[in-house]
């Protein structure tokens, strides 16, 4: 998942959840269901690198307001209805310039670092 701001993802780190809107929510779902492990790559928006790597640990939950979702001064918990439980495998960023030879082939072969929020990559 790419285009996240600084905030969103030293939340997302501290807690160990995730939360994105319900059309990306859906894929996620769909691919829980039917695969073994469901991989994210976070990259902060404008920051050149990607900050880490977490694994999909469950359905998505209701948000009852255990998680503050806060995008500057902002609220966002009407566009973040719910949350799942996430595993980080590592918060190691790596450069862009370190990936520029991997080329993602659901997304017209652009480098990894061009996508939108729940790209698909392999």
């Amino acid at each position: 998942s790419s285009g996240i701001n600084a905030e969103y993802g030293d939340i997302s780190m501290e807690k160990s959840v995730w939360a994105t809107p319900r059309r990306n929510e859906t894929m996620l779902v769909e691919a829980f269901r039917h695969t073994k492990h469901v991989i994210l790559i976070f990259s902060v928006r404008e920051s050149g690198a990607f900050q880490g790597v977490a694994r999909m640990m469950s359905m998505p939950r209701p948000n009852k307001g255990d998680v503050h979702w806060v995008v500057g001064s902002t609220p966002v918990l009407r566009l973040l209805p719910n949350y799942f439980k996430i595993q980080w495998l590592d918060k190691t960023p790596l450069e862009f310039t370190k990936t520029a030879h991997l080329k993602n082939r659901w997304n017209e072969y652009k480098q990894v670092k061009i996508s939108m929020a729940t790209t698909i990559a392999f």
